[in-house]
């Protein structure tokens, strides 16, 4: 009498191929969802300095002249006027770098850098803001501020 053996177990090539299979859905996806979280830094950055660039505005409008600033460290420092503007000016954008600050008290020039991942930075180029606010990426220009009619 021959006894049938009923085996529940995977195989190893059963299992070789799930792991094939999952490296492969791996390798699609997270470079995708890298790219995502690069699009949302870079945008949480845009609107970063975008409302720094608005404090500028707040504060000329009030005292008839810019903020002067020789880096961002000062820019950025617990003393800054921009504070009153502010809750708090941030010190660098989502990927830890500085931002770039030269002002005067006639002009600004607020600046940020393009996502640091070579297939999206021609995409999300580097960025500047100034006065007015007006926003220049690349070689296109965007006003954010309504028309004055």
């Amino acid at each position: 009498m021959k006894s049938q053996r009923h085996s529940h177990a995977f195989s190893l090539i059963e299992v070789m191929i799930v792991l094939a299979i999952l490296g492969l859905l791996a390798s699609i996806a997270v470079p995708k969802y890298q790219a995502y979280l690069d699009k949302g830094k870079y945008k949480t950055s845009q609107l970063n300095l975008q409302k720094i660039a608005e404090a500028f505005e707040l504060y000329h409008s009030e005292k008839g002249k810019y903020p002067s600033f020789n880096s961002w460290q000062e820019l950025s420092a617990a003393n800054s006027p921009l504070n009153e503007y502010m809750n708090e000016v941030p010190k660098t954008d989502k990927w830890d770098r500085p931002y770039e600050v030269k002002s005067s008290e006639q002009d600004y020039r607020l600046g940020g850098k393009a996502i640091p991942r070579t297939k999206l930075a021609g995409a999300y180029p580097d960025y500047v803001f100034l006065p007015g606010p007006v926003m220049r990426t690349g070689t296109t220009t965007t006003s954010n501020t309504e028309p004055k009619e």
